[in-house]
């Protein structure tokens, strides 16, 4: 008895290996639907398919697992030809990943039980939310302490036309454009964002119409609400969000975007609004981070850089 007890728990380890392998190895070629791999990526994607196959060969050798194992081998194999490419072409590149992180989904709703709550189909990346809190945090301190209001407009106008610039070389001119983007888009885009408007554009466009037209307090709770409700529904979503509400959006992203926009609203209308009635204070802020929830679970339709500060930063306009 106790031996089989050992060897399951071996396979159980051996899978979870192989999920951990897998999980990195999707997380890693995304940016390669975008750019042309560095040096560096070149060899952490060989690092990460060596870790696949290490795992693969330490799985059972049942019908089942031996057409698992052959699927992901020809999978892993084909990503580790295109490496040798001389000309990188993204939507090949998207191609080869696309049935890798299907393949992989797969093995994790298989092999997933009740305690296993490492979510992984929508890998992260810590470059991107890191940036995203800080960038918020940034351009709250520069509008309250730096920069007046139209001087700020210009900052956030020259960074518009940059991001449009960019834009448009990514898609139409990807040869000719600025070694500085390239760096900054490999490090924070994703690859569904190689054709078409990067986030970063809608972030500065919507910043633009926050400053433009809310009072500075209004556009401040809604930047923050941006700038940690995303990322917190991000990280919690993955770790812990197994029942879906719309699309790739779990119940426990939403409730973690809307703990966060609490405290942050009301925060925020305290330090604005100090002689506002309690049960108005927090229903106020419940209402914004409610709203902000919604935008942030549409952000496919309108993307979540754009809507959740308008809305948030809208309604704590109205109610202010």
């Amino acid at each position: 008895m106790r031996s089989i007890v050992v060897d399951t728990s071996a396979v159980r380890s051996t899978k979870s290996e192989l999920l951990d392998a897998l999980h990195e190895l999707v997380d890693v070629c995304e940016v390669l639907g975008v750019h042309a791999p560095s040096p560096s990526e070149q060899q952490r994607v060989r690092d990460c398919a060596a870790r696949v196959h290490e795992a693969l060969a330490g799985l059972d050798d049942g019908d089942a697992m031996t057409a698992t194992r052959a699927d992901v081998v020809a999978r892993v194999d084909a990503l580790l030809a295109g490496l040798g490419d001389d000309e990188h072409e993204p939507s090949r590149w998207r191609s080869i990943r696309t049935p890798l992180l299907e393949r992989y989904e797969r093995l994790h709703r298989a092999w997933g039980d009740g305690d296993d709550r490492r979510v992984r189909q929508k890998p992260h990346n810590l470059a991107r939310t890191g940036f995203h809190v800080l960038s918020g945090v940034m351009w709250a301190l520069l509008y309250e302490y730096v920069l007046a209001r139209e001087v700020l407009l210009w900052v956030l106008g020259a960074c518009l036309v940059f991001f449009l610039t960019d834009d448009a070389m990514r898609r139409w001119f990807p040869e000719r454009r600025s070694g500085f983007a390239v760096v900054v888009f490999r490090m924070l885009s994703r690859s569904s964002e190689s054709s078409g408007i990067a986030s970063s554009t809608w972030y500065a466009l919507g910043l633009m119409v926050g400053v433009a037209f809310l009072p500075k307090p209004a556009c401040m709770i809604g930047l923050l609400i941006l700038a940690f409700g995303d990322p917190a529904a991000g990280v919690v979503g993955r770790r812990f969000g197994v029942r879906k509400i719309y699309r790739d959006k779990s119940v426990a992203g939403t409730l973690a975007f809307v703990g966060v926009a609490v405290v942050v609203a009301a925060v925020g209308l305290e330090w604005w609004r100090p002689m506002m009635e309690v049960g108005a204070w927090l229903g106020v802020a419940v209402v914004i981070a409610i709203a902000g929830a919604v935008a942030e679970v549409f952000g496919d339709t309108v993307p979540d850089n754009f809507s959740v500060l308008v809305v948030t930063g809208g309604l704590a306009a109205w109610f202010g």
